[in-house]
């Protein structure tokens, strides 16, 4: 019985090497994308390394359509926004209106991964 077993498996060495190979295929992409998910996740985890202590965000939407109005809007509320002693640094990115105010101290550092 065993040798008639190994005569036909003998027959079919083709047919069982292919499903050999799509079983070990399907295992590395498997393993593939099972890495790749615990790798990912492990990112999403870990901090980002930025501080925000003592940082305010303030959008501000200045009803107008008219660029120039806009422009001196800005310069209004960035020069106002200056003379606060808390106000440590003040980017005003071109198309958000986005204000980043601080107290006295603020820090706003990136950490380098070790």
């Amino acid at each position: 019985m065993l040798k008639h077993l190994f005569k036909l498996i003998w027959k079919r060495k083709k047919m069982n090497a292919l499903m050999m190979f799509e079983i070990f295929f399907s295992f590395l992409i498997l393993f593939a994308v099972w890495t790749l998910g615990v790798y990912n996740y492990s990112n999403y985890a870990r901090p980002a390394g930025l501080e925000t202590d003592h940082v305010w965000v303030a959008f501000i939407n200045f009803n107008t359509s008219n660029d120039t109005l806009k422009g001196q809007y800005k310069e209004l509320v960035s020069q106002q926004m200056k003379r606060y002693s808390e106000v440590t640094n003040l980017p005003i990115p071109v198309v958000m209106h986005l204000l980043l105010l601080a107290h006295q101290t603020m820090s706003l550092s990136i950490k380098r991964k070790k």
